[in-house]
């Protein structure tokens, strides 16, 4: 992860279930918590890459059975480390394209909405995804998701989705994913921000990179 704001505090965890050759990668989950700076809460965000389908060269009940273990530790994560009281964002390969069976798994029990599933119902249209028939579930059309929750007094909308280098021919594409960026909105009534107790003093951690994650960038 990638921050313009101060990371104050960082936990993450390599999953305990793999199938197929995904058992040769280190798939995980990371929380990076983000001092937004005027906001009355800091803010959750985490990354996360889950077991891949027909690319990991086993069974597909098996593939099927690690992602469903996987998504279970996710949500064991996200409840044991997310503040509830802050919001969240939540971003990755979720390898859930075409694979319903897998989206939908422990679906009730996420601490979060989808974006792409948000931003397809007329009520809540996101500049860049038309509203779209929610029987066509168009959010199963790629394998990476955003998500996001607000709390407290911060509420949290996504208000401008976009799609970065899958039109640009061979040659030139960043990764065989095309990048997705996903703007939010965060509001809080001022005076709440205001009465905020001061924050402890802001740590910085460094992490090292291994491979594509989420870029934060904070304008107010």
């Amino acid at each position: 992860m990638l921050s313009d704001a101060p990371i104050t505090d960082v936990k993450d965890t390599p999953y305990r279930y793999c199938a197929g050759i995904d058992c040769l990668a280190n798939k995980g989950v990371m929380l990076a918590r983000l001092a937004l700076p005027g906001a009355p809460r800091e803010i959750d965000i985490v990354n996360t890459h889950l077991n891949s389908r027909r690319a990991a060269k086993a069974p597909l009940g098996r593939s099927l059975r690690a992602h469903n273990l996987q998504t279970e530790e996710l949500m064991s994560f996200i409840n044991a480390h997310r503040d509830g009281d802050r919001p969240l964002l939540v971003g990755g390969d979720f390898n859930v394209r075409n694979a319903p069976d897998r989206y939908d798994y422990r679906s009730a029990e996420r601490p979060y909405q989808v974006v792409s599933e948000f931003c397809a119902r007329a009520a809540d249209p996101c500049e860049g995804q038309a509203p779209a028939d929610p029987a066509a579930r168009p959010w199963l059309s790629s394998q990476d998701l955003q998500a996001f929750a607000g709390a407290g007094p911060v509420t949290v909308q996504p208000i401008r989705i976009e799609t970065l280098f899958g039109a640009s021919g061979a040659g030139s594409r960043l990764s065989d994913h095309d990048g997705y960026l996903v703007r939010y909105r965060l509001s809080w009534d001022p005076t709440v921000a205001a009465a905020a107790p001061p924050r402890p003093p802001v740590e910085l951690r460094p992490q090292v990179s291994r491979g594509l994650g989420v870029k934060v960038i904070w304008r107010r």
